[in-house]
């Protein structure tokens, strides 16, 4: 009995200290926020996300949107998420959303699939960046860079949308 105890502690610390997506944050931090997300319908609420990752680009972590809602220090810190991000495929469940392995031929607006980053959190947790794309077929999809803020309830508030593009 005292192995299944210990067995069953050891498993849920590292279920919950988990790092697979990123070295700097932790699995349940990504998860939280994206579920929350994906719950609250803050982001487009998708029937479907592709699970292939959108890659971050560095660069955009220049733009000066982003000094008026991260320090210093944030920017930094959001720097090493990127370097630190290790799968580039969505591989949990998302209970609001399917995952999608393959855009299929023909997609249309009403079978719109969404894709997202691995979310970046500023160091007091309290401010993510998110990239968010959709594609509804030929000619069709879009996206944009969003910042949402922590609120005092647990929920997150998007603050700001920008660097939008249209397909």
């Amino acid at each position: 009995m005292k192995g299944f105890i210990l067995s069953f502690i050891t498993l849920l610390y590292f279920n919950v200290h988990a790092q697979t997506y990123s070295s700097t944050l932790k699995d349940h931090e990504i998860f939280s926020f994206m579920d929350g997300q994906l719950k609250s319908k803050t982001l487009k609420h998708p029937r479907s996300i592709d699970s292939h990752v959108i890659s971050w680009d560095s660069s955009i972590l220049r733009d000066s949107t982003l000094n008026k809602f991260f320090t210093g220090a944030d920017i930094s810190f959001l720097v090493k998420q990127i370097k630190n991000i290790k799968k580039d495929k969505w591989e949990h469940k998302f209970p609001a959303a399917r995952l999608i392995r393959e855009i299929p031929d023909g997609s249309t607006q009403s079978t719109a699939i969404f894709s997202y980053s691995i979310p970046l959190l500023s160091v007091d947790k309290k401010k993510a960046l998110v990239i968010e794309g959709f594609y509804c077929g030929l000619l069709c999809g879009g996206g944009a860079y969003y910042i949402f803020e922590l609120q005092i309830d647990g929920s997150w508030k998007r603050i700001k949308k920008f660097k939008e593009w249209a397909e």
